[in-house]
């Protein structure tokens, strides 16, 4: 008669790696679904769309370096959870859909920028970076501190625009149209300008929507007071950008969005007004595009959107610090025939 050996008891710290690592994937996709699908439509969905959203990655890490040790079969779900974090949650963006692909044959070639001159910004380096990239447009949002910058590019460039929404082209410009205001605003958070181009009339569009910040401030300082505020703030920019997005639809032929949105990506008023507009930086871009800096987060709120049938993004990047909040998004795009054009 022969003994049969039971196996050993499992460690409690095996046991809880394997249950935290599926608590972990489900947190993760549950977090990811959240922020695209319900993203902004409430105060406390708003702060999770804008808040560091690196830290979903860290208990991953953690319980990763348990699991190599303790439990490797617990590392499939972590890894999984990883890969959520880093793509839906964060935004890591790959440039896969531009590799897929033929070019077709372009009419125009454009190279634009769209850069937030806020307080803090180095004028110098704006300067020397705008003669690197050589633009055919730029879109420049904020009011005060934009005036030396007008003034530093006259003679280069034809420029016009209203409060804080301006253009600068080498293209002629033949019009300009104000977007209509916001309940309760002084200044419209668009212009459009069109352009004359060799290929063509084409309708560039830049914007400047309400700014989050006070709200923000609001909860951090009084906590769930202050959401009050933010609700506020979060209602009038999601007010301009329907406002906005419904001008822009007004023109016939190739348009250009560029500008501060003061919203994610991932915003669920984002998938609402600017959903059928392609993402310049979501289809051409690497990495997680952020563009708007504080001490704890980065953001991608600054977007350049081109309308599907007229445009194709070449490339998105996102440009060096210039010492304010906000960095530069440069992008070039080509100007395709229309369908009805082509043979």
């Amino acid at each position: 008669m022969t003994d049969t050996q039971t196996p050993p008891p499992r460690r409690p710290l095996a046991t809880w790696t394997g249950v935290g690592s599926w608590l972990y994937l489900f947190g993760v996709v549950l977090m990811a679904g959240l922020m695209h699908g319900a993203g902004d439509t409430t105060w406390y969905l708003t702060l999770l769309t804008f808040g560091p959203r690196w830290v979903v990655l860290v208990p991953g890490v953690l319980l990763g370096l348990i699991a190599v040790v303790i439990r490797r079969k617990a590392l499939i779900p972590i890894v999984l959870g990883l890969v959520v974090g880093v793509g839906p949650v964060t935004g890591f963006c790959f440039p896969w859909r531009g590799a897929l692909s033929t070019p077709p044959q372009a009419l125009l070639t454009l190279r634009v920028v769209s850069v937030n001159v806020d307080r803090g910004t180095d004028l110098p380096l704006l300067f020397q970076m705008l003669d690197e990239v050589d633009p055919d447009v730029i879109a420049f949002q904020e009011g005060a501190f934009i005036a030396p910058v007008l003034a530093e590019l006259k003679g280069k460039y034809k420029v016009s625009g209203t409060h804080d929404t301006f253009i600068a082209t080498r293209y002629r410009i033949i019009e300009r149209v104000n977007a209509p205001h916001g309940q309760g605003r002084k200044h419209p958070p668009a212009v459009r300008c069109n352009l004359e181009t060799p290929a063509g009339i084409i309708h560039v569009h830049c914007l400047h929507l309400m700014t989050l910040r006070d709200g923000f401030e609001a909860v951090i300082r009084r906590r769930l007071q202050g959401r009050g505020e933010l609700e506020r703030v979060t209602a009038i920019r999601n007010q301009e950008s329907d406002l906005v997005a419904k001008f822009a639809h007004e023109v016939d032929g190739p348009a250009l969005v560029l500008g501060d949105f003061n919203m994610v990506g991932e915003s669920s008023i984002f998938h609402r007004d600017w959903g059928n507009w392609q993402d310049a930086f979501a289809v051409q871009g690497l990495g997680l595009g952020a563009t708007f800096f504080t001490r704890h987060v980065g953001l991608r709120i600054d977007h350049i959107l081109a309308d599907s049938m007229h445009w194709r993004i070449k490339s998105c990047r996102v440009g060096p610090d210039l010492h304010g909040q906000h960095r530069p998004l440069i992008a070039e795009l080509d100007l395709l025939q229309a369908p009805e054009q082509q043979r």
